[in-house]
């Protein structure tokens, strides 16, 4: 889960396993440019995925064009299909995502950075405070053994 501001009084976060960046993507033949945040509320037509945190984002900075499914391949479709102009997916999800909806990832660009955050485990915080501690100890024994990055390794 990405460790926001919003989220730290909810979870416990343990971490993190890593890190990744959100970008407005567009179809790679749209010549469409943002020079910054801003102008992406220019855009017709923003698809995002309910509730991530990325969509989070974007309505507290005032979106308004937000086109939201609940399906992150819908938003793939929509973008294909020319029914939204941008989507939002991070780096580590969008290859994925791709490949699960049958879309060239080449046949996309990033058009603009939206935020780079760290993703955590999240535990609830009506969790047990030995149990957290026993999570703690075994993410630092496997980030200290070399594990972690192994396993990032394998599937980033």
């Amino acid at each position: 889960m990405e460790k926001t501001p919003e989220r730290e009084d909810k979870f416990n976060f343990i971490g993190p396993l890593g890190a990744n960046i959100a970008y407005f993507y567009a179809l790679a033949s749209n010549p469409i440019e943002l020079p910054d945040i801003e102008a992406a509320k220019a855009v017709p037509a923003i698809a995002t995925t309910t509730n991530w945190f990325t969509e989070q984002a974007l309505k507290e900075q005032g979106f308004t064009n937000l086109q939201s499914r609940t399906d992150p391949i819908d938003n793939l479709r929509m973008l294909v299909n020319k029914e939204a102009e941008l989507a939002v997916f991070t780096d580590v999800t969008f290859p994925g995502l791709c490949e699960e909806a049958g879309v060239a990832a080449d046949s996309l660009r990033p058009v603009l950075q939206l935020m780079q955050t760290e993703y955590y485990i999240a535990i609830s915080k009506a969790t047990a405070p030995e149990i957290v501690k026993q999570w703690e100890e075994a993410f630092a024994t496997i980030r200290e053994n070399g594990t972690l990055e192994s396993i990032r390794k394998k599937w980033f």
